[in-house]
């Protein structure tokens, strides 16, 4: 076995237990027999103080399964484990290394260079472990090193998940969070204690024939077992001890073998025995986690390290083979404590000196992550710091995130803002969880340094400067695509493909997937079905892979905005189906494509679709990802609610919308908010209300720009959109009219489609209003020409009846003829009455089709019932409007799709229907 030095790879002297030499173990039969009965549990956990022969009886259990050819993994669990990505990298591969075929979803998330979730990542791992075809017994040693709330919650989601194949047996000085009570009443836990663990009269009659070469009296064993209660390291101290003592009983009446008494055992029967060379070699080893000959040469400044370690292996001295080749070592924990300690109360000079040695040899042959340990120990923050951002980079990478930040903070700030490549790391994961202010902070901190090298020109910094400069640039072009601000992105992304000299393919694709959605949001969509294809390629064949969920949203998108919803549909089911690969059916980054699938099918009519997938995703939706698939979700979310006549349950999803666009500042999605609040109002009649809105002083920066003209972007459209409706219902009909004629002529030459069947439809309702049919239904037709074919449909639908009734006029005209208008027309008709029509000709439609029913006074509007209940207390349509806030002309309006609902042509005769129906009490 050999020993990974790069930083990002997996420490593979933890997935193998320590071993001592074979010939002076005790086999523990009986206890490996209980276990093999029961290899069935769920959890086998092993609880001891220290020194009772955890890992021993561990590694036997292990040797025994795997004789009888069950698949099992080891791994050693160390203080840098409280780190959820690199526990999880060790963790998986433990598995893997036993043969367990499970993790490569896990790893690839690993090791994708971005910050994930922890519930995305507990996700993914289970639904691996969930697809073992053979059980795997993974065991774990020294799970009392964990501390890490979300390593916890991991391993006790994994320990209560419904997955049969999989076992842990772990081995601990404490329970530490895990869920025993769960699991006992499951009868899923097998718990091996002190009791299990100590050491019988025969046992310590083997063991010490085993450690001394010769057996020794019962009366002895007797009394070994009396003074050491059978604890495995009391014993070992004594068999080393009694070699030299010349009086075996005088010894052990001294020997009282309890915990507290430990150290001092050690220092005055262990230590002091062995020869002066050796005590020196072992206090200046001690400080290592994990050594082989050369590093045991640099720390001690000696060149018979290989000599040492033969001799501390044959002497059984509290050191275990980490490896088959025997190269690795690590001292017992309880030594090893002891030595430090000894070492640093009277020798603390010596004490930071061989840690200075081990961090430099550590450093220059890779193992940066202990040699930045090793520098803190030493008090020497600045090399620490110097590793660490020499480091950080492949640690982001490997998923080790946590332990960047851990390190960071333990750095003087003065210290860490100078280290650029950390800074760098630490804004990008800020910038992917929202967390945009302290990502600023490291963006400004990396560029201060960045700028103070170029202005120093150090040759030697050249090539390291451009690309640090590089990515500094592409982060803050990252940073402005997550926070929406869409200006910046877009002069971000000019200047990074104009300017960077890094080949770097997830830089550059990321940079292209974030222009495509700067030129979306500006009303430039030309190409982007090629663009998107490239740039998705792209991130494949770098192998940046996650990317591809969020470039597939953004092409997506695109697309839909240019009216292929065709493609877009099949992009999208792309990008789910690469997040799916990445993190299971049920996780956030799954659930960023499916809000925006979801707001899809809602356009298409596709009512149970959309809802399914809501309904699967939409608590996942805001935990991953940016402002389009919160967009996708809330909006589409409240107007199925709004669908269902469940206004209240629309306003409090508007609502919820409401406090993500202000706590992130999210300009956009305030501005969908707006527009579908607005809508939803005016359509329940509360005009006031929609007034308020538009004129809230939150939304100034919005109607700065109603007119559309170099510099706008959606959210000016839609904001214009809101205005215009208010306008229509506050007697401004020619204003409202203008206006949205020109953001159609606009949307129209940039052959935007998504944004012109929306404007011509809303065009087609405000003439009607403004009195001109035959306006009306040339901007309908032009709605049906742009979209119908491609699938738009709730862009019709949704502005209610007066849309309906120019469709339906529209299908009757020309009864001798059926242009694709009308045939666009009958089939979003059908779609409102839910009919599935197959292709026929026109008058066998027409003559199919049911005429339409009486409108009952269901059909009337809240505002309109307003009217008609005013109406009869004798009110003029001037005394109406003026209490209900509308302009005279609106409350004529309004009668005439009374009059047209209820099948009236008179004021009197709508008011005697009214009186009929109940609807008013006058």
């Amino acid at each position: 076995m050999r020993v990974e030095k790069r930083v990002a790879s997996v420490n593979t002297t933890k997935l193998a237990p320590p071993s001592k030499h074979a010939g002076l173990l005790v086999e523990r039969f009986q206890l490996c027999e209980d276990v093999a009965q029961k290899a069935d549990r769920r959890l086998v956990v092993v609880l001891a103080p220290a020194g009772y022969g955890k890992t021993s009886a561990l590694a036997q259990v292990r040797r025994r399964f795997s004789d009888r050819g069950l698949e099992t993994g080891w791994l050693s669990i160390d203080e840098e484990d409280n780190d959820l990505g690199r526990f999880l990298l060790h963790f998986v591969e433990a598995i893997r290394f036993g043969g367990g075929l499970v993790g490569q979803a896990t790893l690839a998330l690993l090791r994708s260079g971005v910050s994930l979730p922890a519930a995305v990542l507990k996700a993914t791992l289970l639904n691996e472990l969930a697809a073992l075809e053979k059980d795997v017994h993974l065991f774990v040693d020294d799970f009392h090193l964990i501390s890490d709330r979300s390593v916890i919650a991991i391993v006790n989601a994994v320990l209560l998940a419904p997955l049969d194949r999989f076992h842990l047996l772990v081995a601990a000085r404490d329970a530490h969070g895990l869920p025993l009570a769960q699991l006992r009443v499951r009868d899923e836990l097998l718990e091996v204690g002190v009791r299990e663990l100590k050491f019988s009269e025969i046992e310590i009659g083997e063991f010490f024939a085993r450690q001394n070469g010769a057996a020794i009296s019962s009366d002895l064993v007797g009394l070994l077992l009396q003074r050491t209660e059978g604890w495995v390291a009391g014993l070992q101290f004594a068999a080393i001890a009694l070699r030299d003592s010349s009086d075996s009983h005088q010894f052990l009446a001294r020997f009282s073998g309890q915990h507290r008494n430990v150290g001092d055992f050690l220092a005055e029967e262990v230590l002091r025995r062995q020869p002066e060379d050796t005590q020196e070699f072992l206090l200046a080893t001690c400080i290592l986690k994990r050594f082989d000959t050369a590093l045991c040469n640099a720390v001690t400044d000696r060149s018979d390290g290989r000599d040492r370690l033969d001799k501390l292996e044959t002497g059984n001295l509290f050191i275990f083979s980490l490896d088959n080749e025997r190269q690795w070592y690590r001292y017992h924990h309880l030594f090893s404590e002891f030595l430090q300690r000894r070492l640093h109360e009277r020798r603390p000079d010596l004490f930071v000196e061989y840690h200075r040695r081990a961090c430099r040899w550590l450093a220059t042959n890779g193992f940066a992550v202990d040699a930045i340990e090793h520098a803190f120990v030493a008090s020497d923050e600045r090399l620490a710091a110097d590793l660490l951002d020499a480091t950080s980079q492949q640690l982001f990478a490997s998923g080790q995130i946590a332990t960047i930040r851990a390190y960071a903070a333990r750095l003087p700030a003065s210290i860490a803002e100078k280290c650029p490549q950390l800074q760098l790391d630490l804004a990008w994961d800020c910038e992917l969880r929202w967390q945009f202010a302290e990502a600023r902070q490291a963006l400004g901190n990396a560029r201060a340094t960045l700028e103070r090298w170029t202005a120093e020109a150090d040759p030697a910094r050249t090539q390291r400067l451009d690309f640090l400069m590089s990515k500094l640039a592409h982060r803050e072009m990252m940073l402005s695509l997550l926070s929406d601000d869409v200006a910046a992105t877009h002069e971000g992304c000019r200047r990074w493909l104009a300017t960077t000299a890094a080949p770097d393919p997830f830089m550059r694709a990321s940079t292209e997937t974030a222009l495509m959605l700067c030129h979306r949001e500006t009303y430039n969509v030309e190409g982007a079905g090629a663009a998107a294809e490239m740039a998705h390629e792209v991130f494949v064949k770098s192998g940046a892979i996650y990317g591809t969920a969020f470039h597939n949203s953004i092409a997506g998108s695109t697309l839909y905005m240019a009216g292929d919803l065709k493609r877009a549909e099949e992009v999208y089911h792309r990008a789910r189906t690469w997040a799916t690969r990445l993190h299971g059916e049920r996780s956030a980054l799954v659930a960023m494509p499916s809000m925006l699938l979801a707001e899809l099918h809602y356009e298409r009519n596709r009512i149970p679709e959309a809802r399914q997938l809501l309904g699967e995703n939409f608590s996942m939706s805001r935990e991953l990802g940016f402002v389009d698939n919160l967009i996708a979700g809330f909006i589409t979310c409240a107007r199925v609610a709004f669908l269902d006549q469940d206004h209240g349950l629309a306003r409090s999803i508007l609502d919820d919308a409401t406090h993500f666009a202000d706590r992130y500042d999210f300009e956009r999605l305030r501005a969908h908010i707006l527009c579908e609040r607005v809508r939803q109002l005016l359509a329940q009649g509360e005009t006031r209300e929609a007034a308020r809105l538009v004129s809230d002083a939150k939304y100034p920066a919005g109607f700065d720009r109603l007119v559309p003209a170099g510099g706008s972007s959606s959210k000016h459209e839609l904001f214009a959109i809101a205005h215009a409706r208010v306008c229509c219902e506050t007697g401004k009909e020619m204003m409202a009219l203008t206006l949205i004629k020109s953001w159609f002529s606009f949307a129209k030459n940039r052959r935007c489609m998504r944004s012109v069947v929306r404007l011509a439809v809303l065009l087609s309702k405000l003439a009607v209003r403004t009195g001109n049919r035959a306006a009306a239904q040339r901007y309908l037709i032009e709605a049906l020409d742009a979209g119908a074919t491609a699938g738009f449909v709730r862009s019709f639908l949704d502005e209610g009846n007066v849309v309906i009734e120019l469709l339906e006029q529209l299908q009757a005209a020309c009864p001798s003829t059926s242009t694709p208008a009308q045939q666009a027309a009958r089939k979003i008709l059908a779609a409102a009455s839910g009919q599935a029509l197959a292709p026929a000709d026109e008058a066998a439609a027409r003559a199919a089709r049911p005429m339409p029913s009486p409108v009952t006074s269901e059909a009337l509007s809240h505002r309109e019932i307003e009217i008609l209940q005013l109406a009869c207390s004798s009110m003029l349509n001037s005394e109406i409007g003026a209490s209900l806030g509308l302009a005279e002309s609106t409350v004529k309006w309004y009668w005439q799709r009374i009059f047209s609902k209820l099948g009236v042509h008179r004021r009197s005769q709508a008011i005697q229907h009214a009186r009929r129906m109940g609807l008013t009490t006058h």
